[in-house]
């Protein structure tokens, strides 16, 4: 049998001092990045964006959800809330325009 020595004691709880570390430091980075706040110059590229058409989108069908409600399905894929009886040519995609502004904030801009 081998001894446990106090000095086997030490390198392990090192080690899993420093495993421990390096996770907290990895958690840290990745919330930080996670949940950075677009700049207000990032909120005004979206608006002058927006303003040029940059997210809108045609029409492309109607979607029944239930009963009571329907959706607007957009060319890109995303829906709309029906709120018209008869749809518009194009319609400002919501979701395109987060989805802009989160690769931004992503980008560090």
């Amino acid at each position: 049998m081998t001894d446990f020595s106090a000095g086997a004691a030490w390198v392990i709880l090192l080690a899993a001092s420093a495993l421990c570390v390096t996770a907290l430091a990895l958690q840290h980075r990745y919330l930080r990045e996670k949940h950075r706040e677009p700049s207000s110059e990032t909120w005004f590229k979206a608006r002058e964006k927006k303003e040029r058409g940059d997210f809108r989108r045609r029409f492309k069908r109607r979607v029944a959800i239930n009963f009571h409600e329907d959706e607007f399905e957009l060319e890109c894929g995303h829906r709309y809330p029906a709120t018209d009886k008869e749809p518009r040519p194009e319609y400002d995609c919501r979701e395109c325009l987060d989805a802009w502004v989160k690769a931004e904030v992503r980008a560090g801009r």
